[in-house]
């Protein structure tokens, strides 16, 4: 996975954030990522942030401008949270 997630990031993907409607959010499910945390809706507005051509997903979070900004990525450990959930403890460099 590591390998895999640097791969993408010295790629220098520029990264945009946009917002959509609430709408056309429930109608695109392929932009949220988790389980049991859903991005928080402002004003009927959802936020999603693309690495473009990559992949985009919702979020309220904050972010670079490009993945190269982020570093290098490490996974130093794992926990089992259940049947269908695990937590990687990560370290960007």
């Amino acid at each position: 996975m590591e390998a895999k997630v640097n791969a993408v990031l010295v790629e220098n993907h520029a990264l945009r954030a946009y917002d959509i409607s609430e709408e056309e959010f429930l109608r695109r499910r392929e932009l949220l990522r988790t389980l049991a945390v859903a991005p928080p809706v402002v004003r009927g507005r959802v936020r999603v942030v693309e690495i473009e051509g990559f992949d985009a997903q919702a979020c309220g979070g904050t972010h670079a401008r490009t993945t190269a900004e982020v570093g290098r990525f490490t996974i130093f450990r794992t926990e089992n949270k259940g049947r269908i959930n695990k937590r990687l403890y990560i370290r960007l460099e």
